[in-house]
C-alpha cells in the first residue's frame, strides 16, 4: 500500500509504545503529517496488526463547518463505557464522563488503542479530553494515538496549544510523516506507463495524490488531486454519482437511513461506489477513502446543486431523533441550505450544548451563525442570543466580540424596558472592559448597572452588582472603599441563597483586607472563599481562591505564603485542567522566584507562560521577568 512504503520506523515506534503502554505507562502518541501524507492508513494497519490481542476504540472529528462538541469522544465512550456515553449524549457532568471512560481504560483486562483521527478538526472539549487523558493515562494499559495535518495548525490553533501543554509530560511522543521519496514513487509507478520523477515532482511524494493520479489510469499526470478524483467519479454511471453527491454533502459520514431518506437510490448504484474505490463500508455508514476526496466532489457541484441537497438532508435529519440529539449537524445543513428559520432553532441549540461541554469556541461560533440569521426575531430574543454569544466571547479571550455584543444587547434591554437584564449586561461589560485594561469604562459600566439595580427592590442581581463594584474597586486599589461593598454582597447574596456571589464577594472583600495589612482578617475571609467553592463544586472559583491568596500575599511580600498557595494552586488547576488561571499562577509564581531570587526559575517560568496565549494580565507580569534591563 502506498501509505505505508517508508513507514517501518513508524511502525516499530507505535509497536514499541504500545508495549510501554501495557506495562502501566504513559503512552500518547501525536501522528501529524500533511493532508494525505498516510497518516490513516499507518494508523489502520497497525490497528489490524495488533487487533487480536488490544481493544480498538475509534473517534473522528469531522469537517463541519462548525464541530459538534465532544462528536469523537461519543464514539469512543460509545465502544468503552456506556456510563460514559449517556452523560456526553445529554451534555451533563463532562468532568464525571471523562473520569468514567478513564476508569473504563483502566479496569480492561486488554490493552486498549483509542484513535482521535483529524483532531486538527476537533472541537475544544474534545481536546479538553485528549489533555484530561493524557495527563492520566498512566496505570491504564492504554495508548492514545491522535492524528492531525500539521500544515492546517498555526501558533494559535487549539490544537498547537493541547500540544504545549502536553510538550513536557512523559510519554507523550510524535511522528511526522513525511511524504514519500522518488525510489518509492518509482516502485509504486512500476507498470503504470508514467514517469516515476515526474510524478513525484507533480505530487510531492504524497500517497493519496500518488493512489489517485494511478487510480485515474490516464496517461497524463491530473494537474491537481480534484481533477485525478473527479476523473474517477466521471466513469461512475448518474445513479452512482448521484449517491457519491449525496453523500459529499452529507458529511464525513453518511447514515444508511440517511441516504434513502434523501432520495430513491438503487443498491447497485451503492456496489458501484464501493466497488470502484469511491467510498468505503465504515461502522454501517458510507464514508470517503479520504476527506480530501469529499472535498473535491463537493467543491465541484454546481451552488443550486449543492442548495437542493443540503435542503433535502436537513429535511431528512429534521424528522431523525438527531435533531435534538445533533443540533450542530442541523445548524451546518441549515445555513448552507439558506434555512434562516432552521438556523435560528439549530444554531442556538448546539451552541448551548458546545457551551455545556465546554467547546466554548464553537459554541461562539454557532451564536454568531445564528446572529448572522437573526433580524427577523423580535429584539428581544436577539438580544438573548447577544448575551450568549457575549459570554462564550468573554470566556475565548475575544474580547472585543463580547463588549460589542454586549453593548447592543444592553442597549435593546433599555429599549424594551427591562432594565433589570440592561444592568446584568453592565455588569457583564465591567467585568470584560477589566479583563481588557479599559478600567475607566469598567467603572463606568458598574455605576450605570448599579444605579439601575438599587431603583429597584433588593435580589440576586443587586447582589452581584455590589460584588462586581467591590472587585474593580479592590483591583483600582481602593480597597478601603471596597469592603463595604463586598459585605453588602454577602449580606445580600444571603438572603437569595446565592452561593456563588457569596463565595466571590469573600474573596474580593479577603484581597483587600490582606492588601491594607489585615492579613489574619484577610486570609481567613478567602479561605472561607475557597471552602465555598469546594463544597458547591465551583471550580473556577476554587482557583480564583488560590490566585486571589497567592498574587494579594506576594504583593505584601509575604513570600512563603504566596509561593504556598500559588503551588497549590497551579496543582489544582493543572488537575482541572484551568489552563487560564494556571497561567496567571505561574506568573505570579515567576515574580515569586524573582523576588526570591531564584532567577532562573523565574526566568523558566515566565518563558512558559509566554509561550503560548494567555491574557493580557499574565502576559503583562511574565514580561516583566522576561524583558531585558
Amino acid at each position: 500500500m502506498a501509505g505505508l512504503l517508508e513507514r517501518a520506523t513508524h511502525v516499530q515506534e507505535l509497536t514499541a509504545r504500545l508495549e510501554e503502554a501495557e506495562r502501566g505507562r504513559d503512552a500518547v502518541v501525536f501522528v501529524g503529517g500533511e493532508a494525505g501524507v498516510g497518516k490513516t492508513s499507518l494508523v489502520r494497519w497497525f490497528c489490524d496488526s495488533v487487533r487480536a490481542s488490544a481493544r480498538i476504540a475509534w473517534g473522528r472529528c469531522g469537517a463541519l463547518s462548525t464541530p459538534g462538541a465532544l462528536g469523537p469522544v461519543l464514539e469512543i465512550a460509545q465502544a468503552l463505557d456506556g456510563g460514559a456515553a449517556q452523560l456526553l449524549e445529554t451534555g451533563e457532568r463532562r468532568p464525571l464522563a471523562f473520569r468514567l471512560l478513564l476508569e473504563a481504560l483502566r479496569a480492561d483486562p486488554a490493552p486498549v488503542l483509542v484513535v482521535l483521527e483529524d483532531l486538527h478538526w476537533g472541537d475544544e472539549a474534545t481536546l479538553d479530553f485528549v489533555r484530561f487523558a493524557g495527563r492520566r493515562i498512566a496505570g491504564t494499559r492504554a495508548m492514545i494515538i491522535a492524528t492531525y495535518r500539521d500544515d492546517e495548525v498555526g501558533r494559535d490553533h487549539p490544537l498547537r496549544i493541547l500540544l504545549g501543554d502536553l510538550a513536557t509530560a512523559e510519554g507523550v511522543h510524535r511522528i511526522t510523516l513525511l511524504p514519500l521519496s522518488e525510489a518509492a514513487v518509482q516502485v509504486l509507478a512500476e507498470g503504470s506507463g508514467l514517469d516515476a520523477a515526474a510524478l513525484h515532482r507533480r505530487t510531492g511524494g504524497n500517497p493519496f495524490f500518488l493512489t489517485e493520479v494511478l487510480a485515474s489510469g490516464g496517461t497524463e499526470i491530473p494537474v491537481t488531486v480534484r481533477d485525478a478524483v473527479l476523473a474517477r467519479a466521471a466513469r461512475l454511471s448518474p445513479p452512482a454519482r448521484a449517491v457519491l453527491d449525496v453523500c459529499a454533502v452529507a458529511g464525513p459520514r453518511t447514515e444508511a437511513w440517511l441516504l434513502e431518506a434523501v432520495g430513491h437510490h438503487p443498491p447497485e448504484a451503492v456496489e458501484e461506489c464501493l466497488s470502484r474505490g469511491m467510498l468505503r463500508h465504515e461502522r454501517g455508514s458510507l464514508t470517503f477513502r479520504h476527506e480530501l476526496a469529499r472535498d473535491a466532489i463537493l467543491q465541484s457541484l454546481s451552488p443550486h446543486r449543492a442548495l437542493i441537497l443540503h435542503r433535502a438532508v436537513l429535511a431528512a435529519l429534521r424528522a431523525s431523533p438527531l435533531a435534538t440529539q445533533d443540533p450542530a449537524r442541523l445548524a451546518h445543513h441549515a445555513d448552507a441550505a439558506g434555512d434562516v428559520e432552521a438556523v435560528v432553532t439549530f444554531a442556538p441549540a448546539a451552541g448551548r450544548r458546545a457551551a455545556s461541554l465546554g467547546a466554548h469556541r464553537e459554541a461562539a461560533a454557532q451564536f454568531e451563525r445564528a446572529l448572522r440569521s437573526s433580524a427577523a426575531l423580535l429584539p428581544r430574543h436577539r438580544a438573548e442570543l447577544l448575551g450568549e454569544y457575549a459570554e462564550q466571547c468573554w470566556i475565548t479571550e475575544r474580547l472585543a466580540e463580547s463588549i460589542a455584543a454586549d453593548t447592543e444587547a444592553a442597549r435593546i434591554w433599555g429599549e424594551e424596558g427591562d432594565h433589570g437584564r440592561e444592568a446584568a449586561v453592565l455588569l457583564r461589560l465591567a467585568r470584560t472592559y477589566v479583563r481588557d485594561g479599559r478600567n475607566a469604562e469598567a467603572e463606568k459600566a458598574s455605576l450605570a448597572g448599579l444605579e439601575i439595580l438599587e431603583a429597584g427592590p433588593p435580589s440576586a442581581h443587586l447582589a452581584a452588582a455590589y460584588r462586581t463594584r467591590a472587585m474593580l474597586l479592590m483591583m483600582d486599589r481602593r480597597n478601603a472603599e471596597a469592603i463595604p461593598f463586598g459585605e453588602r454582597a454577602i449580606a445580600l447574596a444571603q438572603q437569595f441563597d446565592d452561593k456563588e456571589s457569596i463565595a466571590m464577594a469573600y474573596n474580593f472583600v479577603g484581597s483587600a483586607l490582606i492588601l491594607l495589612g489585615r492579613s489574619d482578617e484577610g486570609q481567613a475571609h478567602l479561605k472561607r472563599s475557597l471552602a465555598l467553592a469546594q463544597e458547591h463544586d465551583f471550580d473556577h472559583l476554587v482557583a480564583w481562591a488560590y490566585w486571589n491568596l497567592g498574587s494579594a500575599l506576594g504583593e505584601v511580600y509575604d513570600l512563603r505564603s504566596a509561593e504556598h498557595y500559588l503551588t497549590t494552586g497551579i496543582a489544582y488547576c493543572t488537575e482541572c485542567d484551568l489552563d487560564t488561571s494556571r497561567s496567571y499562577m505561574m506568573a505570579w509564581m515567576s515574580l515569586v522566584d524573582l523576588y526570591r531570587g531564584r532567577w532562573d526559575a523565574a526566568a523558566d517560568t515566565a518563558a512558559a507562560v509566554l509561550a503560548r496565549p494567555a491574557a493580557a494580565t499574565s502576559r503583562i507580569m511574565a514580561l516583566v521577568i522576561s524583558s531585558p534591563p
